[in-house]
């Protein structure tokens, strides 16, 4: 059917659901559109062979009236859902997944403040090696003050700002002492 009008507004028009404008615009196009209106008299004869008085005056059979007695007198109702359960179990289920979720990125936090002091320790641990070798008489502490608080911040700004040979990027306190 290359007309959509009959798609659109024929049942409408059929049911005598359209207001009066728009119903006197279709029946101008049943007057112009063959499709359409073929297919007005095709529902109007369908309405007329199955939704008459003749054939909805008539009765069921016996064993049609006892079937619905039947489906309508069983006392089971059909479960369609869970009902408490189910919700119950949504709940638990979406707490679960938040508890799960936060647990894995306190993980990831708590991993990654540990390599991070790993590695902080590795960088002092390398400063006292090379300091000792320099100057054997220089303590530890000396040559952990120095690594953390540069006496010139111009000439040590990339020391200040983290190991750039290392994986990764470490947290400096840059607060001068």
């Amino acid at each position: 059917m290359a007309c959509s009008k009959w798609e659109e507004t024929g049942l409408l028009y059929s049911s005598n659901e359209l207001d009066d404008v728009d119903a006197r615009q279709f029946q101008d196009h049943l007057c112009s559109c063959s499709e359409c209106k073929a297919e007005y008299e095709l529902y109007k004869k369908e309405c007329s062979l199955f939704y008459n008085i003749q054939i909805l005056s008539e009765t069921p059979s016996e064993k049609v009236d006892k079937e619905i007695l039947r489906v309508c007198s069983n006392p089971r109702k059909q479960v369609t859902s869970f009902g408490i359960l189910s919700v119950f179990l949504k709940k638990t289920a979406v707490s679960v997944t938040f508890f799960v979720v936060g647990f894995l990125v306190i993980g990831y936090f708590a991993m990654n403040i540990q390599n991070v002091q790993k590695a902080k320790q590795n960088i002092v641990a390398d400063k006292i090696n090379d300091s000792t070798a320099q100057v054997p008489l220089q303590s530890a502490q000396n040559v952990v003050d120095s690594a953390s608080t540069p006496q010139d911040s111009n000439q040590y700004f990339s020391k200040t700002r983290g190991n750039l040979n290392l994986n990764g990027v470490y947290p400096i306190d840059l607060k001068s002492k």
